[in-house]
Formats: C-alpha cells, structure tokens, sequence
C-alpha cells in the first residue's frame, strides 16, 4: 500500500510535514493535493502533522509546537529513526509514548517508511473543546 494511504493523506486534509528527507515525495508514492510551503506551524491550523524528529530535545520542541497547530481532530505523526546497532541512543518507542502522554496524545499505530524512518500515529486521548481554537 502507498504511504500516503497509510498516513491518510488525502486532498481534503491541510497537511504540513516538517523536517523530511530529501525523498519524503517519492516515498509517499502518490501525489495528493497541492504543496503549499508552511514556514512554521505556527502558520495555521492542520489536520495532519507530520514531524521527522532527529533527537529528544527536537521532539520536545516540536510536539510541545504541534499540539497547538493541529485539529482536534487531527492526527499528529512522528517519525523517527529505526534504532540499530550504531543509534542505540535514539527515541524509543516507550520514550515517545511517554512523552506524547503529557500532552494528552495516544501512540495508536507505528508503521514503517523505508530502510531509516519509522512512523508513529498519534491523536488527542480525549476530544478537546473547540474553545480552545
């Protein structure tokens, strides 16, 4: 199956997508709507937000950044490197589990990009008032 299937991607969803590879597009292996530059996510408001994270410190940052740029509705995904041998040190999946449940998110489904990326799918615990937005 295509990944932009598996993320659940399509033309009626505002989707930003911070730090991808080079080949984030290939990868998708579909096109689905129109690309749209987003200098933040500060910049709106979105239904899916995807962040590729390096390191804890950028997850911190970024996932602290998403919960106030996404729907409440929305699906937030974190993709990370696939640990081996030589990156032992990167997110685990517990470490993000834990970290998304202090911002009230759930780690419903894990899938796996290629050969260095996973993809963990994460949504609000509960629905959040739209007073909030």
């Amino acid at each position: 199956m295509e990944l932009y299937k598996i993320l659940e991607l399509d033309n009626e969803k505002v989707t930003v997508v911070v730090n991808p590879p080079e080949n984030y597009f290939n990868l998708l292996g579909g096109t689905v709507g129109q690309t749209k530059n987003f200098p933040s996510l500060k910049s709106g408001r979105f239904d899916v937000i995807h962040l590729f994270i390096t390191d804890k410190i950028q997850l911190a940052e970024l996932l602290k950044e998403a919960i106030f740029s996404v729907s409440p509705w929305g699906t937030i995904w974190i993709s990370t490197s696939i640990i081996t041998e030589k990156n032992k040190d990167l997110i685990t999946e517990p470490f993000l589990k834990k970290s998304a449940l202090q911002y009230g998110l759930l780690v419903v489904d894990t899938t796996v990009i290629d050969e260095n990326w996973n993809a963990s799918k994460l949504i609000f615990k509960e629905k959040r008032a739209s007073s909030l937005f």
